[in-house]
C-alpha cells in the first residue's frame, strides 16, 4: 500500500512539473513573440501576404516558361494576367507596409527586439541571412524607396517571355533551347531579376501569417536572384 501511495505522489508530482515546464516553455516564445503576435493577425499582415501570394503566382509562372523549350500563347496569356494582378497589387503592397512600420512604431515596439523577433520568424529559410545582415527594420522602410521599379520589372520580365516565344515561332529558338538548359539560377539573374527588398517583406508576409507555400516558393527565387549576402539596394 506504501508503495502504491508513493508511486501515486512521484507521478502526480512529475505531472505538475511537466505542466509547470510546458507552461513555463509556452510563455516564453509568446513572450518572445509579442510584438508580431499582436500583428499578425491583422490587415496589413493579410494585405502583405496576399500581395505575396500574388507575386510567388506570377513568378512561378516566369520561370516555367523560362525552362521551356515551346512557349505558348496560353503561357504568355497567363504571365501576362498575374503580372497585372501584381502590379494592380503594388500600390496597397505599399500602404500595407506603410502602416504596419507606424504601427509598431506607435506601440513603441520600433527597436531592436522586433529585428530578432523577425529573424527567429524565418526559422531556416535561406532568407534568414538577408535579414540578419540588414536588419527587419531596414528592409521594412526600405520598401517604399525599392516598390517604384517593381511594375518596370514586372513588365520586362513579361516582355522576355514574349521575345523567348518570337524566337521559338521564327525558327530561331537555337539560343533558348540552349539557354533552357543553363541552370535555373543563371536565367533567373538574366532575365528573372527583381529588387531584393521587395521579395524580402513578401516573403516576411507570408510567414507572419503562415502561408508556408508562398513563403517557400519566393525563399527559393530568393536564394537564385539574392542570396544571404544581398543588401537593400539590390
Amino acid at each position: 500500500m506504501k508503495n502504491q501511495n508513493y508511486s501515486s505522489k512521484f507521478i502526480a508530482l512529475f505531472s505538475i512539473a511537466f505542466a509547470f515546464v510546458f507552461f513555463l516553455s509556452t510563455t516564453q516564445e509568446v513572450t518572445a513573440q509579442r510584438y508580431l503576435t499582436e500583428i499578425k493577425s491583422g490587415s496589413e499582415a493579410k494585405g502583405i501576404a496576399q500581395f505575396a501570394n500574388d507575386l510567388s503566382a506570377f513568378l512561378e509562372i516566369a520561370e516555367f516558361i523560362e525552362q521551356e523549350n515551346i512557349v505558348s500563347p496560353r503561357d504568355i496569356a497567363k504571365l501576362q494576367a498575374a503580372g497585372k494582378k501584381v502590379k494592380d497589387g503594388t500600390s496597397n503592397f505599399r500602404s500595407n507596409i506603410k502602416n504596419l512600420v507606424t504601427k509598431l512604431k506607435n506601440k513603441n515596439q520600433w527597436d531592436d527586439e522586433l529585428d530578432t523577433e523577425i529573424n527567429d520568424l524565418f526559422g531556416s529559410r535561406k532568407i534568414k541571412g538577408f535579414f540578419k545582415r540588414n536588419g527587419g527594420r531596414k528592409i521594412l522602410t526600405d520598401v517604399d524607396s525599392a516598390i517604384g521599379s517593381l511594375n518596370s520589372d514586372i513588365d520586362a520580365i513579361i516582355a522576355n517571355a514574349k521575345n523567348e516565344k518570337a524566337s521559338n515561332s521564327n525558327g530561331t529558338g537555337e539560343f533558348f533551347m540552349q539557354a533552357s538548359f543553363v541552370p535555373c539560377s543563371t536565367i533567373s539573374l538574366r532575365k528573372l531579376k527583381l529588387k531584393c527588398v521587395i521579395l524580402g517583406a513578401a516573403i516576411f508576409g507570408a510567414e507572419l501569417v503562415k502561408a508556408d507555400r508562398t513563403a517557400e516558393n519566393l525563399d527559393g527565387f530568393f536564394d537564385k536572384n539574392c542570396g544571404a549576402g544581398a543588401n537593400t539596394a539590390t
